[in-house]
């Protein structure tokens, strides 16, 4: 009976932490909206010839928002399944 509370607080931490990454995810999506949404008409209005480099930031963030947005929807894109896990195996082991 002690195993199966165990592994329900197991599941249940992981659960939440999957909702705090999925949270972070979409505050971020949230900024890089609000923030670009200011910032592209100040550029467009300011500047009469818009230069792509201009506009090399905003890439950049939605490149790095594209990469988290994977890493939290599909965990196992970058690093493979498990892979968390097996490092905290393989450092434990090695510390002993």
């Amino acid at each position: 009976m002690e195993n199966q509370t165990g592994q329900n607080d197991l599941r249940y931490l992981e659960a939440k932490r999957k909702v705090k990454k999925r949270k972070a995810f979409f505050l971020h999506i949230l900024l890089f909206i609000t923030i670009n949404s200011g910032l592209v008409p100040f550029k467009l209005i300011g500047n009469q010839s818009v230069e792509v480099n201009e506009f090399f930031t905003i890439g950049v963030w939605g490149f790095f928002l594209l990469l988290q947005g994977l890493n939290t929807f599909f965990p196992n894109f970058f690093l493979g399944s498990n892979w968390e896990e097996k490092k905290i195996r393989e450092l434990m082991t090695k510390n002993k």
